[in-house]
């Protein structure tokens, strides 16, 4: 399964956007990792245009302190005008700036996301928990390998910002 990583992270996020691509080459999930940043004024480098269509999925990972949401809108516009039948899954920081498409509730079926606030996990366990358990629409309708893939990204990402989950799933609590 190949997946357009279209991301706007800090500096400090590096390594973890590194190892999803780790993570998802182990799955069966190529990632395509957007470049950064290209010239916003010119158009939109081939490499990314080929990439996005020969993507099976627009994966969007936004975090606060990430200064590429332009890039990731032009990603976006491309997408609903070219490919408007691409799924498109956001995982997205609830602090993070939200502009053009990020902004826009929902999407219908198509699309699909996680929100998360690096400061309180814990109301975003359920929506994991959910999505895990493919109970939402929008699961359904992907391949196996993007849902395995979606767990670990998850587990990934709370890790990442100093968080440990219990085996249960229901606890959380700061590493310390």
């Amino acid at each position: 399964m190949k997946v357009y990583l279209s991301q706007s992270v800090a500096e400090r996020d590096g390594p973890l956007i590194e190892g999803l691509v780790e993570t998802g080459s182990g799955l069966g999930v190529s990632l395509f990792k957007a470049p950064r940043p290209w010239e916003p004024r010119t158009t939109m480098p081939p490499a990314v245009r080929e990439a996005i269509l020969a993507s099976d999925l627009f994966l969007v990972w936004a975090m606060a302190g990430g200064e590429s949401l332009y890039f990731v809108n032009m990603e976006m516009s491309f997408v609903r005008n070219i490919r408007p039948r691409l799924p498109v899954f956001v995982v997205m920081d609830k602090n993070a700036p939200r502009s053009g498409f990020l902004q826009l509730p929902g999407g219908g079926s198509r699309c699909g996301g996680f929100w998360f606030d690096p400061l309180d996990p814990r109301w975003a366990l359920g929506h994991a928990h959910h999505l895990a358990h493919e109970h939402a629409e929008f699961m359904r309708e992907m391949e196996p390998p993007f849902r395995a893939f979606l767990g670990p990204a998850i587990g990934s990402l709370y890790r990442h910002l100093g968080w440990r989950l219990h085996t249960d799933g229901a606890a959380v609590g700061r590493k310390g």
